[in-house]
């Protein structure tokens, strides 16, 4: 299963170019569970799973809301 969840864009501070637009398009997409790691790149701190009901517990920036709140149901919606 997958869907198109939509795009978010955003000022963000690159180290060498300074204030740079970033436009970010989101996917749900299915993945085996396992260990969860992370390129050695600048952006990310961290990742983890997360079961759907906790997910209500997370805070998230009034712009991710929306795509964040698509995921969560096309997810419940498959669980029926």
């Amino acid at each position: 299963m997958k869907a198109d969840l939509g795009t978010n864009e955003y000022i963000a501070n690159d180290p060498e170019l300074g204030k740079i637009r970033k436009q970010v398009h989101y996917y749900l997409a299915e993945a085996p569970f396992g260990d969860l790691t992370l390129a050695k790149k600048p952006g990310l701190d961290d990742a983890k799973w997360f079961k759907l009901t906790d997910i209500l517990e997370l805070n998230f920036y009034n712009d991710i809301l929306p795509i964040v709140t698509k995921a969560v149901t096309i997810l419940s919606e498959q669980e029926k």
